[in-house]
C-alpha cells in the first residue's frame, strides 16, 4: 500500500489491522512523524515540502509474532502543489514589489521639484480617468492614446537623482536634485527677491480671486 500527500503538508489517520498484541511504526525521513492515538490508528504527518522535487518515504509497521510490513509515503513537489508559491516566486515578487515602490516614489519625487503645480494637480486626474481606461479594457482608444501623450510630456523634464532609504517596507527620502529643478532657495521664502516678487504683488490676485466670493455675498444680502 501507499500514501500521497501534498506539498503543503497534511496528515491521515491510518487503522492498522494485525494479529501482533504490540506493534509498532517507525519512519526513518525527518520530514514524516507518527503520532499514535490509540491501539489501532495513528496519525502519519508529513511537513510541507519546500523542495522543487517530490520526495518518498517508508512506514514500517513491526509486531510481537508478526511479519512486518512496510507502506510506502510520496510527497508532491512544491512546485507541484497549487498552494504555496515557488521558492523562486516567492523570493522575485518581493523584489519586484520592492522596485516597483521604489521607481514610483522616485518619479513621484523628481516631480514634487520638476513640475508646476497646475500640471502636477492635473496629471493625478489624468491618473484616475487613464486607471478607469485600464480596467475597463480600453487601451486601443484615441482617449488613452491622448492621455499618454499628456503623460510623456510631462516627463520631459523628470529626470535627476533621488536617495531614498528602504526600513520595514517604507521609502523614506533622503535628497534630490535635478537639472530642471524649479526650487530656487533665494526665492523659496518670498523674502529679499524684490526682482521677482513684491508682497504688494499680493493684493491684485487676491483681489482677482476673491471677486466671485465677493459678488456672491453681495447678491446674498440683496436677497436679505
Amino acid at each position: 500500500s501507499s500514501l500521497t500527500f501534498k506539498a503543503d503538508g497534511e496528515s491521515f489517520d491510518l487503522v492498522v489491522t494485525t494479529d501482533a498484541a504490540v506493534w509498532t511504526a517507525t519512519c526513518e525521513a525527518a520530514w514524516m512523524t507518527i503520532q499514535s492515538d490509540n491501539d489501532a490508528t495513528l496519525r502519519a504527518t508529513a511537513m510541507p515540502n519546500r523542495t522543487a522535487s517530490p520526495r518518498s518515504a517508508t512506514i514500517l509497521f513491526t509486531g510481537e509474532d508478526a511479519d512486518p510490513f512496510e507502506v510506502s509515503v510520496t510527497q508532491a513537489a512544491h512546485s507541484e502543489s497549487s498552494s504555496p508559491l515557488s521558492t523562486l516566486e516567492r523570493d522575485v515578487r518581493p523584489s519586484l514589489a520592492v522596485a516597483s515602490a521604489t521607481f514610483y516614489a522616485d518619479d513621484r519625487l523628481l516631480e514634487s521639484i520638476t513640475l508646476d503645480r497646475q500640471t502636477s494637480h492635473y496629471k493625478d486626474q489624468v491618473a484616475i480617468k487613464f486607471a478607469e481606461l485600464v480596467y475597463d479594457g480600453m487601451w486601443y482608444t484615441p482617449l488613452r492614446e491622448a492621455l499618454s501623450a499628456f503623460v510623456d510630456s510631462t516627463q520631459q523634464a523628470v529626470n535627476g537623482t533621488v536617495r531614498l532609504k528602504l526600513y520595514k517596507g517604507n521609502c523614506i527620502p533622503a535628497g534630490i536634485k535635478s537639472p530642471n529643478s524649479l526650487y530656487m532657495e533665494e526665492i523659496a521664502t518670498f523674502g529679499d527677491s524684490h526682482d521677482l516678487y513684491s508682497h504688494k504683488d499680493s493684493e491684485g490676485f487676491i483681489n482677482l480671486l476673491g471677486l466671485p466670493m465677493k459678488v456672491k455675498a453681495m447678491v446674498d444680502q440683496k436677497k436679505g
